[in-house]
């Protein structure tokens, strides 16, 4: 709603419908979960891929939410590896106490490992927006499960496992000429969030609050 695309979740209007995963919406949570995790950390990045249309409302988010808690953003921008590699190096510099990863593909695929290492040589303790990254080995995450979300929308729609067939059925809707009623169609969000902590990561980064954090489910270390 915030870039304009529909006019809401419930009728989006126009033609346009499908899911929405709301993990740009998280940001400020988020950045309360790492406090919770390192609270002497005063100084916190936020890192973004400005290429991305939700980073500039997640900063104002971010930016928004650290004054309650006493925090300072420092936020760092990243459309690649090298930038990422550039990020951390400003990170060294600037005594950051932990990081908060933007939501972003870069960050959750292709720059996930690099995230994971870097986080890890720097010893920054670092929040990730999908499980999948702290089961790689990142700290700690909050965010939705995607292979639980999608399972809950195909049962949901009655409709194949395959979630190819959930998005495709939405498609041939909309293919078969009734792509003017298509905005009447509710925008999906069957993903429940979840916070994931590595207690392996915590006790290797001696983190003597990470015993009081509740999680929703804890993981050992996988290697990368």
């Amino acid at each position: 709603m915030q870039l304009g695309l529909v006019k809401s979740v419930n009728r989006p209007g126009g033609n346009i419908t499908g899911v929405s995963l709301f993990t740009s919406t998280l940001a400020a949570k988020r950045l309360e979960l790492l406090h919770e995790v390192v609270p002497a950390a005063r100084v916190i990045a936020l890192l973004v891929n400005p290429a991305n249309p939700n980073s500039e409302p997640d900063t104002r988010a971010v930016q928004a939410a650290a004054p309650a808690m006493g925090l300072q953003i420092v936020v760092l921008k990243a459309h690649n590896g090298t930038e990422i590699e550039a990020a951390f190096a400003a990170m060294r510099q600037s005594n950051i106490g932990a990081l908060l990863v933007g939501a972003d593909p870069l960050f959750d695929n292709t720059g996930r490992d690099q995230l994971i290492v870097l986080a890890a040589r720097h010893a920054i303790p670092a929040i990730y927006d999908f499980r999948d990254v702290t089961a790689a080995g990142g700290l700690l995450s909050y965010g939705s499960n995607l292979a639980e979300g999608y399972r809950a929308l195909c049962q949901k729609q009655t409709l194949s496992h395959s979630i190819d067939h959930l998005v495709g059925a939405q498609l041939h809707l909309i293919g078969d000429g009734q792509s003017e009623c298509s905005g009447s169609f509710q925008i999906n969000n069957e993903f429940k969030f979840r916070r994931l902590l590595n207690r392996q990561i915590a006790r290797l980064l001696t983190f003597e609050n990470s015993s009081r954090v509740k999680a929703s489910q804890t993981i050992s270390f996988r290697k990368i």
